[in-house]
């Protein structure tokens, strides 16, 4: 699907793929800044609350919780 986009964008586009994307933050607060801000839930915090996203994300990232932080292993990535 990439591939044809970037076809019909005029682009000769690479062999696609899927790559998994680590991420890590060093603290709670980190990474509820970059899931907030990065990841699209501002406008879950707009329609839930600060409190209740708060909450969720604490309850997800749980059980990524390592000694020196948060590592967490997002969706697989696709690129063309």
């Amino acid at each position: 699907m990439l591939e044809d986009l970037a076809r019909e964008a005029g682009l000769d586009p690479g062999p696609a793929g899927e790559v998994d994307v680590p991420y890590a933050t060093r603290d709670y607060s980190t990474l509820e800044r970059a899931l907030v801000a990065g990841a699209g839930l501002r406008s879950a915090v707009e329609h839930a609350g600060a409190e209740a996203v708060r909450r969720m994300i604490i309850d997800a990232a749980a059980r990524f919780r390592q000694p020196e932080g948060f590592g967490i292993v997002q969706d697989l990535t696709a690129h063309a």
